[in-house]
């Protein structure tokens, strides 16, 4: 805003512009950003994450074609975009770092590669770099910008999560392969080049052989601590856990998992399953700025779930956690720097999510397990789960669901349209006719209706056609939810096979989910429990179903004689109110 203040005391305020006043009104009728609206006239852009990418987009290409003639962005400019200008400035080297708390500088690297957007090939035969930075900095950059410098590795803070990813992949399964794993690193070459900058005290080959073998040691326990590895100390073989193995596959530190191994438990509910999310070590990077703390203690008394007074309201922890609840309750007022912190938040939920699933389901947790699949489907559809369930629907607010329907549900709602009976696309004159009587009982106009039409036609309608027992080659069909039918005979403690036959209308592939940034495609869990137990028997992960699918879930019978009632829970990961559940009589006989 300084620079148009200046350009507007100049004779020429528009001496930066290269382009027409009506090409620029027709640049600026898609921009949303009203600071952009301002400087874009005077041609001037500026290009950070709180821009929408259609804007990005428009800001690169006005630069790139020489129609605005100085480009102000963020850091993250000199990565990935290339947007080349004849003179480059970096203004100061430092940035707060949130999770220190504190300014520090930028790697080399990164202002060398500032830097190096100096100079347009095929325009340019020269370019000017500018630095501004501290005095005391000033030899320091003048050395490495104008000398090599050498790239050290920063193998040995991770060290843990690779070996346990090589541990549960199978390649590594002692402590001597450990150490082979590490001879075969950068980290092992700059080691011996310098040493002092990995902290070994002594540089001669035995004080490096102890130094390498002490790191292997608190490499051990820190993953044996995280319970990610199983050590045989006679033999020193290592192999991977369940854990161990499920922080592999969704790629998560190994502090994670310790994080959920020391807090999940049975009987969690979504607000506990939240603070245990937004507490875990993977959020520990997300920045707090200057003063946040002041705009998260706001936040805090005006959200459902609120913090005690007590709270660290500097912790990226609480940031995350009530950002989250922000995304739930669709809160507008969030900064442009709050709405990029949400956006990386939730980027990284559904693996961390799908992790504590898993956790949950392998010890057998069905209360905790059903809790995790609702918030997730919370975070994938914007929404609380105790919102009214028409709420998940476009353009819908209180008064509107009211004159709706108070008690209806989403697929109450398609019944009502008939939607759910259709195998097809509507045609326009059924979606003239449903909008008519949207219209007819809301407030809502006739574009709102159409958007709420084409949701419900969104939404998946599940079918169970029919239910079948098998065990070993023996096969009998069962009624499901007929809590008059005669129980099954089971015997104790053993595995039996449930055949689904499902059938799916609906374009299922990509999630509705308009307040979910990501495309995602539906997928389904299906659980086999007990209630009154709280165990689960059986489970299985589906992935999206098209038209009709065969669905076997293997699940053990209760270990004890007696009669029971086995649920199945056939839970959505993307869609608030859809979830089903059948109740199944058996009785386990010796």
């Amino acid at each position: 805003m300084a620079f148009v203040t200046l350009l507007s005391a100049e004779p020429n305020p528009n001496q930066w512009l290269n382009m027409s006043v009506p090409d620029l009104e027709k640049e600026i009728e898609h921009i949303k950003d009203e600071n952009l609206k301002i400087t874009l006239p005077f041609g001037i852009g500026m290009h950070h994450a709180g821009l929408q990418p259609s804007e990005r987009s428009t800001v690169e290409r006005l630069f790139v074609e020489k129609k605005i003639q100085v480009l102000v962005a963020t850091a993250t400019l000199a990565w990935g975009i290339n947007c080349p200008a004849h003179l480059v400035i970096v203004k100061g080297t430092e940035y707060f770092d949130g999770a220190q708390h504190k300014y520090v500088d930028f790697p080399v690297t990164d202002v060398l590669q500032m830097i190096g957007r100096a100079g347009r090939p095929q325009f340019d035969d020269s370019a000017v770099a500018v630095v501004y930075v501290q005095d005391v900095k000033k030899n320091f950059y003048k050395r490495f910008l104008y000398e090599p410098f050498p790239v050290e590795s920063s193998l040995l803070p991770a060290l843990p999560n690779h070996v346990n990813a090589e541990v549960s992949a199978g390649t590594v399964a002692s402590k001597q392969q450990i150490i082979e794993y590490i001879s075969g690193t950068y980290f092992y070459r700059r080691l011996f080049a310098n040493p002092t900058y990995y902290g070994v005290e002594n540089p001669t080959p035995e004080g490096m052989t102890k130094f390498l073998t002490q790191v292997v040691d608190d490499c051990i326990d820190e993953l044996t601590t995280s319970s990610c590895i199983n050590v045989e100390d006679a033999a020193g073989d290592i192999s991977p856990t369940v854990y161990g193995r499920i922080c592999s596959n969704y790629y998560l530190e190994h502090l994670t998992i310790r994080h959920f191994i020391e807090k999940l438990q049975s009987g969690l509910n979504v607000k506990e399953l939240l603070k245990i999310l937004a507490d875990c070590p993977e959020y520990a990077v997300i920045p707090v700025r200057h003063n946040e703390e002041s705009i998260q203690e706001s936040l805090n008394r005006i959200l459902p779930i609120p913090l005690p007074k007590s709270t660290e309201f500097d912790s990226p922890h609480v940031k995350v956690f009530l950002l989250y609840q922000a995304h739930f309750t669709q809160f507008n007022g969030l900064s442009a720097d709050y709405i990029t912190d949400l956006r990386s938040i939730i980027d990284a939920c559904i693996r961390i999510l799908q992790a504590m699933l898993d956790i949950c389901i392998t010890n057998g947790w069905l209360d905790s397990s059903i809790s995790t699949v609702i918030l997730l489907q919370q975070i994938i559809q914007g929404r609380w789960y105790w919102d009214h369930p028409l709420m998940a629907l476009p353009a819908l607010i209180d008064h509107s669901v009211d004159g709706i329907g108070p008690y209806l549900t989403i697929p109450q709602l398609q019944a009502q349209y008939d939607i759910d009976k259709k195998d097809r696309k509507l045609n326009h004159q059924e979606i003239t006719k449903i909008t008519k009587e949207i219209t007819s009982c809301t407030i809502l106009d006739e574009k709102e209706a159409k958007q709420i039409v084409e949701a419900l036609c969104h939404w998946p309608i599940l079918t169970i056609k029919s239910s079948t027992m098998q065990n070993g080659l023996k096969e009998c069909p069962i009624n499901l939810d007929n809590l008059n039918a005669q129980p099954i005979q089971l015997e104790p403690f053993k595995r039996y096979k449930l055949r689904l036959k499902i059938q799916m209308l609906g374009p299922n592939k990509v999630t509705f989910a308009p307040r979910f940034h990501k495309e995602k495609t539906a997928s389904w869990i299906i659980l086999i429990g007990n209630k009154e137990t709280n165990k689960i028997h059986g489970f299985t992960k589906c992935s999206p179903i098209e038209g009709s699918r065969d669905l076997r879930i293997n699940f053990t019978s209760p270990s004890m004689p007696g009669n029971y009632t086995l649920t199945v829970f056939i839970l959505s990961d993307s869609y608030l109110g859809i979830d089903q559940e059948y109740a199944i009589r058996c009785k386990v006989q010796n």
